[in-house]
Order: C-alpha cells, then sequence, then structure tokens
C-alpha cells in the first residue's frame, strides 16, 4: 500500500498557492575521537546509517580539537581511557558551543560510569555490550537532553 498526495484544486481548477515547506532540519555534526580506525569507522557508520548526523573523526585529542573549531560539532563520541578520559571529557565540555558528550568504554578498562558522569558527561556506553538499536536510541536521548545515560554496564 502506497500514500500519495496530490496538490488540492478549488471548484474552478486552478490550483491552490502552494504552502512553504518547512525548512529542513539542519543534520547534526557529530565527531569521533577514538585512537582505532576500526572502532571509529563502526561508530560513523551506525551513526550515519541512523540518523542525520554528518561525522567527522579524529585518531587524537589534538586533531579533534582542530576539527572542533571548524566544524563546532553539537555531538562528541570519544575513547574514555582510565588516565586521560576525565581530562578530556572535562576539555570537551568546556568548548562552545557546548557539545552533548558519550565516552565510549571499552572491556578490560577500570572504568565505572560514575567515573565519567562525574566530570560532566552526558553517556556512558560499553562498545562490546552493545547492538545498534541500543547505540541509536542513547544517541537520540543524549541529543534531546535525557541524561545522564548508561548503556552496556
Amino acid at each position: 500500500m502506497s500514500i500519495a498526495s496530490y496538490p488540492m484544486q478549488d471548484r474552478r481548477g486552478s490550483s491552490r498557492a502552494a504552502t512553504p515547506q518547512r525548512p529542513s532540519r539542519a543534520a547534526t555534526h557529530a565527531l569521533i575521537i577514538h585512537r582505532a580506525e576500526i572502532v571509529r569507522l563502526g561508530v560513523s557508520t551506525m551513526l550515519a546509517s541512523g540518523s542525520a548526523c554528518e561525522v567527522a573523526s579524529a585518531g587524537s585529542v589534538y586533531e579533534a580539537f582542530r576539527l572542533a573549531s571548524d566544524v563546532h560539532p553539537r555531538l562528541v563520541l570519544f575513547d574514555f581511557t582510565p588516565s586521560e578520559g576525565p581530562e578530556v571529557g572535562r576539555l570537551l565540555a568546556a568548548l562552545w558551543p557546548r557539545p552533548r558528550l558519550i565516552a565510549l568504554v571499552t572491556r578490560g578498562r577500570e572504568v565505572a560510569p560514575a567515573d565519567c558522569i562525574s566530570v560532566g558527561i552526558d553517556a556512558v556506553m560499553l562498545l562490546e555490550n552493545i547492538n545498534r538499536e541500543t547505540f541509536l536510541v542513547v544517541v537520540r536521548r543524549v541529543m534531546d537532553g535525557l541524561g545522564p545515560i548508561v548503556a552496556g554496564f
């Protein structure tokens, strides 16, 4: 079954003036920061396939800050390590305009969700324990301002 719409016509046969279309929602700029290129590619693919995000990625925090000054991301997903994660989270939270922050944690690292949330991060995900749908739900909720969110722990 398909749905089609046709322009309305009045009884005299002339078509009504077209209503102006709503402006399309601007794409959300997302920035992925992770040392492993395979992780950056996987996260980028999930974001691009399930949301209206323009995705940039960086292999280091230095490169990420250079990119952030150009694209002003509204969403930043980054590798949270026990040694660098808290400081990187604080630095990213200081960007203007402040982006939504999602910490990406991998198995084997001693990171508790509370460690991430306490530095101002909006969501924490343990990558090995989530699927694509859960990932996209977390991203949508973070972008809607709901949180803090913990997934996969």
